[in-house]
């Protein structure tokens, strides 16, 4: 309750390691491949994209007269959100050991 919805994901899908109390979502795969981390940050904006272009427009507005194929496509790219979410890896520090 902390931070918006758009702040959580930038945040736990970030390529930095995990902090105390902030923790990591990381799409499984190689972290040094460059791939990765277009996926990866892909992923983060993505989400971040649903909470800002579709969650608050909808939470703030009366009225968002999306219609029946709009709304479905707007569920429609929160499932591909939750898929990445459910797919990930998730990462804290103590998932890390240091020397």
């Amino acid at each position: 309750r902390e931070i918006s919805e758009s702040d959580l994901v930038m945040q736990v899908f970030d390529i930095k390691p995990p902090e105390v109390g902030k923790p990591r979502l990381w799409m499984p795969g190689d972290r040094e491949d460059p791939t990765w981390r277009s996926l990866q940050e892909g992923v983060k904006f993505y989400g971040v994209g649903c909470f800002k272009a579709i969650r608050n427009p909808a939470a703030h507005k009366e009225s968002t007269n999306w219609g029946e194929q709009g709304a479905m496509e707007y569920l429609s790219s929160f499932s591909v959100f939750a898929r990445w979410v459910s797919e990930s890896d998730l990462n804290s520090m103590s998932s890390f050991c240091f020397i």
